[in-house]
């Protein structure tokens, strides 16, 4: 029977498996499983939506409302991004 050469790397030689991330570069983490304030518990949201409160929105709620949300001078923006307000 011939060795198992792949399984006989010692430790040491293993490449690393983790990833260094400067403090700027790190990802944003992401949000914690929202759903949507429509639609209900059933439905994850994909937009957060801010003005003087806070809104999760799924994606069809999200196009829907979208342009009157926007005339209302709410902002919006994808779940797990930071937000973009202009200021």
């Amino acid at each position: 029977m011939a060795p198992n050469n792949r399984c006989e790397m010692s430790a040491c030689t293993r490449p690393a498996m983790t990833q260094s991330w400067s403090n700027q570069t790190r990802p944003e983490p992401p949000e914690p499983d929202q759903t949507c304030d429509r639609c209900g518990p059933a439905v994850r949201a994909v937009y957060r939506v801010h003005r003087q409160g806070e809104l999760y929105l799924c994606k069809h709620c999200a196009n829907r409302l979208w342009p009157d949300l926007s005339r209302q001078g709410w902002n919006i923006w994808p779940v797990g991004e930071p937000a973009c307000t202009a200021g």
